[in-house]
């Protein structure tokens, strides 16, 4: 299935979010929702529908689907289907994601039979945590086993989405003046204009031009990448953290609150409330 990501030495980071093989639960077959994760999804029995601004895919069954993170979709799974289900978090040290996907994927044949066998070694060597994950739960012995299983999973997910038009970051852009900038943005996240005049001063280039480069090795313009940025800060912060939505927006940089709910809202379907605690 190939090697495994160096972690530790590339300053990669990838983690596990959910992990299980057995019936859909009930609470998940009809659901409207945007993950800050990758989803993978075998279906050994039954039938999926996902849908989403730009599409609509049916996955039946000995098909495999991968899901972005940051999609907001609406999906259907059929009552009585079981699944190999693994969501997982990849990404670099300023939050990249590992891999950029447009759109959801399915594989079928044999590249989703053997995606399926590489899921199957990261729940096996779960051992009796799924369907939730948590470094906590695990011996370090038992974590080191289901990490390296996890890393190899991945791997195959990256060699195989690549050879199917996704698109792997890399520890640089690609471009140091773009690498400057970007640096410079992840350091100083927040909400409100970007500093084009500083980056101009940082990288000697236009915001057209920024924007030019950002879009090749970013997948995306520099605002729309900073706003995916600051979603993800707030599902981290909500999700994890004790601050009130007053002291997380001026944190983030926003107006006021009734801004910052807005904003959430606006990108999310759900006032950010309801993302406190939330997993899914």
């Amino acid at each position: 299935m190939g090697s495994a990501p160096h972690s530790s030495r590339l300053g990669l980071h990838v983690e596990p979010v959910i992990a299980y093989r057995g019936p859909a639960p009930k609470w998940a077959r009809d659901l409207q929702v945007t993950n800050s994760f990758f989803s993978f999804w075998f279906i050994d029995r039954g039938q999926a529908v996902v849908e989403w601004s730009g599409g609509r895919k049916i996955v039946g069954e000995r098909q495999a689907l991968i899901i972005p993170p940051g999609l907001r979709r609406h999906h259907q799974i059929a009552e009585g289907s079981r699944l190999v289900s693994l969501s997982f978090c990849a990404g670099w040290g300023d939050s990249r994601v590992l891999l950029r996907l447009e759109k959801p994927q399915v594989a079928d044949g044999s590249a989703a039979r053997q995606l399926r066998q590489a899921a199957l070694r990261v729940i096996a060597a779960g051992g009796k945590h799924p369907p939730l994950i948590g470094t906590d739960e695990f011996s370090p012995a038992e974590w080191l086993r289901f990490h390296g299983e996890l890393e190899v999973f991945v791997a195959a997910i990256l060699t195989w989405s690549s050879l199917n038009g996704g698109l792997v970051s890399h520890s640089r852009t690609g471009d140091a003046r773009l690498d400057a900038v970007w640096k410079d943005l992840t350091n100083n996240l927040h909400a409100g204009p970007l500093p084009f005049k500083r980056w101009a001063d940082i990288s000697g280039l236009s915001r057209v031009q920024l924007d030019r480069l950002a879009r090749r090795w970013l997948g995306g313009s520099l605002h729309s990448r900073r706003d995916e940025l600051l979603l993800e800060e707030v599902r981290r912060s909500l999700s994890s953290g004790r601050e009130s939505l007053k002291e997380l927006s001026a944190r983030l940089g926003f107006f006021d609150a009734p801004h910052f709910t807005r904003w959430v809202k606006t990108r999310t379907g759900r006032n950010p409330s309801d993302l406190r605690g939330a997993w899914i």
